[in-house]
């Protein structure tokens, strides 16, 4: 592992204060952290080992303004006032992660 590969583990995680999930600052750094996560699933199943990573898709969070994951599906049945307005004030999207 190089010098920079080891900074990038050691940063420090910035969190939501009011959900205290781990706040990515937009989409795109969100659904890299997906594709790791996925990828860690991968390599787990190849050694035959287990892992709790679940995460399914990545949303946008209404008090910090950065993207959280969750291991939850997309329901619309289920969406919040809050969600609503959301998606009615803003451009953006919330996408579901498709893990190969």
């Amino acid at each position: 592992m190089g010098r920079k590969a080891a900074a990038r583990r050691r940063t420090a995680l910035v969190t939501c204060q009011r959900t205290r999930k781990v706040r990515f600052r937009d989409h795109r750094q969100a659904i890299e952290a997906l594709h790791r996560a996925a990828n860690a699933r991968k390599w787990s199943l190849l050694r035959g080992a287990t892992t709790r990573r679940r995460e399914q898709r990545a949303y946008p969070c209404g008090h910090c303004k950065g993207w959280h994951l969750t291991s939850q599906p997309l329901r619309l049945d289920l969406q919040t006032e809050d969600d609503m307005s959301l998606n009615e004030n803003s451009n953006w999207e919330v996408e579901k992660c498709v893990a190969s």
